[in-house]
């Protein structure tokens, strides 16, 4: 394989014809596909001894087509020609693109048909002699000998439609275009990026030349010694760090055997329990990058100080200290006084048997209030000190209860949602065919699926010991004990592959199907003629607090606790080579910490505007539900007169099937 290698060669096109234009202008033109399946003949005209520029394009046009050997080549495959002409004076280039045909010479128009098995008209003629005869019926544009000097003898026979072998012939070229009248700018080395060996517009004379050069290569000197002072840099940097490293980590060392030497000589004779307390110094390290991080150390990597991880962990926990667990409290005195309303209000006044959304807005307000009995738990664990009293069976317990009504609230909206899409756009579907025993099939799988989706969370939440002997209070944090939620070491992978599995699953594809439920259902409420205007906005707005509600929190949560994780995985890998506890704390990214706290005060907020929206009676609704009847309704019976056809259910028929479903207010 031939790849270009210059130089290269810059024209401008002064003028151009496109090879339609040139046919158009043809009476008669000869274009089809055999003439392209040979190389054409290449002519250059006047490309004399002018210049070396002059020489280059010669030789380059003569390698664009390959070459003709003149004692091997057939000439009945020669069907085109190629014309280059170069004028010295103005120096532009005409190119030219001819087809070549090869027609008989002296043979009347009548003989010509005759050759060419096409049948003469010979209605005018007296004889048949004037039908052959070689000065009859010539056109003007016939090519005819003017002198011997004009004739030549071909080496081989040429034969074609019309002319035949051994017969004298001329030569017709027959313009297929394009046409270009091109200008040669310049000529530089390589593709593109060489020297100028040629410009039509700049001159230089010599000296300019070697100067130019020379900066060029002084240029050139610059900047491979300044690629090499830059590998050095690095190097050196390399070097640097990997001695800081080992340094840290020897000193590490030292400081752990120093402490066991100190264990053993204050009690040489317990040699199990200098090693329980060394374990026990390993486990607080690791404490301090859990608090600091949110996640467990790598396997291997060397372990954060102790001063670092502590520093971390104090401005870490600060916050849920300062500003989450009173906002808990609230949202839990309001999110169990709504929703136990709510239930009141679906045992009381709903008749039996419920209608699926009542069960679907019943299921949502029993996981709303289990999800709000975990809040007071969390919110005496973020009280100061931060401290878990309750042992590692409800810490385990607890962050399942969590995560897993999470994923109930989302999915029972989701029901409601989709409910109310079939109760609006598809009435009769509903009243046919959903009945209170699937809503409660429905349900159940509901909760199965959330529990399953949140089982892993056992597995990952676990208790951590505390750090120091003693009373754990606010001056003595490191005596706290602390209910993690996170992965331990070895299941760091599995923790973050589960948390966007979570994400994806349990949040995403949720929320998809719900916005595609409300769009559906708002628009069909926008196209019903029997809402008024303040009626259709009383369902778009309802509609849309319910979308907004849901991206605002649940989506918020899922989302920042997946960015957080990696936050912390980056912070984690450089804990080793802080040098102080200052430069500790301003590697934190407390930008994704903070706003992950955040998002964890704004889900229980959802679960206490949830009776507003999904428990409450919204008689909008209920009335779209009956004007979206109508509609159809109104839809079929003109369809029906239209068609001529019995329609088979009527509007009278529909209002006495009983009350207005409650598919969309419960």
């Amino acid at each position: 394989m031939r790849l270009p290698g210059g130089p290269t060669l810059t024209f401008r096109v002064n003028k151009y014809t496109l090879t339609r234009d040139v046919v158009s202008s043809l009476r008669r033109h000869r274009m089809h596909e055999q003439q392209f399946t040979h190389p054409p003949l290449l002519v250059l005209n006047s490309f004399g001894p002018l210049g070396m520029h002059v020489k280059l394009m010669a030789t380059m046009f003569q390698n664009l087509f390959p070459s003709i050997n003149v004692h091997k080549v057939n000439l009945n495959t020669i069907k085109r020609c190629l014309l280059i002409n170069y004028n010295p004076d103005t120096q532009d280039l005409d190119f030219r693109h001819y087809s070549i045909k090869v027609v008989p010479v002296g043979a009347s128009r009548g003989m010509k048909k005759l050759l060419q098995e096409k049948f003469p008209n010979m209605s005018r003629l007296q004889d048949i002699s004037e039908l052959l005869a070689t000065g009859a019926g010539l056109s003007e544009s016939e090519a005819e000998p003017d002198g011997e000097h004009n004739i030549t003898e071909l080496p081989q026979a040429i034969a074609g439609r019309g002319n035949m072998r051994a017969q004298q012939s001329a030569v017709r070229l027959t313009e297929i275009g394009p046409r270009m009248t091109l200008q040669l700018i310049k000529i530089q080395e390589g593709v593109g990026e060489g020297n100028v060996l040629f410009h039509s517009f700049v001159h230089k004379t010599e000296e300019e030349l070697q100067a130019i050069l020379a900066a060029k290569e002084e240029k050139l000197r610059l900047k491979a010694q300044r690629q090499d002072q830059q590998a050095q840099n690095v190097q050196r940097k390399q070097e640097q760090r990997e001695a800081h490293r080992k340094k840290s980590l020897a000193g590490m060392k030292r400081a752990r055997a120093e402490a066991d030497e100190d264990s053993d000589a204050e009690d040489p004779g317990a040699p199990e329990e200098a090693e329980r307390a060394g374990q026990q110094e390993e486990e607080d390290e690791a404490e301090y990058f859990r608090q600091a991080v949110g996640e467990e150390p790598d396997e291997g990597a060397p372990p954060c100080p102790a001063n670092v991880s502590a520093a971390a962990d104090r401005i870490l926990s600060g916050f849920q200290e300062g500003f989450l667990w009173p906002i808990l409290v609230t949202e839990f005195l309001v999110a169990v006084a709504g929703n136990s309303l709510a239930l009141y209000r679906f045992g009381t006044r709903e008749q039996r048997p419920w209608h699926p959304a009542v069960i679907f807005s019943a299921q949502l307000a029993v996981s709303d209030l289990f999800y709000a009995l975990t809040l007071p738990p969390l919110a005496a664990y973020f009280y100061p000190p931060k401290h878990w009293r309750y042992g590692e069976a409800m810490c385990r317990l607890e962050r399942f209860l969590f995560i897993c009504n999470t994923l109930g609230s989302i999915i029972f909206i989701t029901c409601i949602s989709l409910n109310r899409y079939l109760g609006v756009v598809h009435p009769f579907f509903t009243r046919s065919h959903l009945r209170p025993k699937h809503a409660w099939a429905i349900s159940a799988a509901g909760w199965v699926l959330a529990a399953l989706l949140a089982a892993p969370t056992l597995s990952f939440s676990h208790l951590t010991t505390p750090q120091q002997e003693g009373r754990c209070s606010v001056s003595r944090p490191e005596a706290c004990i602390k209910c993690l939620g996170t992965a331990s070491d070895n299941q760091l992978k599995a923790y973050t592959a589960y948390s966007l599995v979570l994400m994806a699953l349990g949040c995403g594809l949720p929320l998809l199907l719900t916005l595609a439920a409300y769009g559906a259902l708002g628009r069909a409420v926008l196209r019903s003629h029997g809402m008024t205007a303040a009626e259709k906005m009383h369902v778009v707005v309802l509609v849309a607090s319910g979308v907004v509600l849901y991206a605002g929190s649940y989506l918020p949560y899922f989302v920042t606790r997946v960015i957080n994780v990696s936050a912390r995985q980056r912070w984690r890998a450089r804990c080793p080579s802080f040098v102080d506890e200052t430069q500790a704390v301003k590697a934190l990214d407390l930008g994704s910490y903070v706003g992950h706290q955040v998002t964890r005060g704004l889900v229980p907020l959802a679960i206490c505007i949830h009776p507003l929206l999904y428990m409450a009676v919204a008689p909008s609704i209920g009335c779209c539900h009956q004007c979206c009847l109508g509609c159809k309704e109104g839809r079929a019976s003109e369809n029906a007169e239209s068609s001529s056809q019995p329609l088979p259910l009527t509007a009278t028929d529909t209002k006495t099937l009983g009350p207005p479903s409650p598919e969309l207010s419960p």
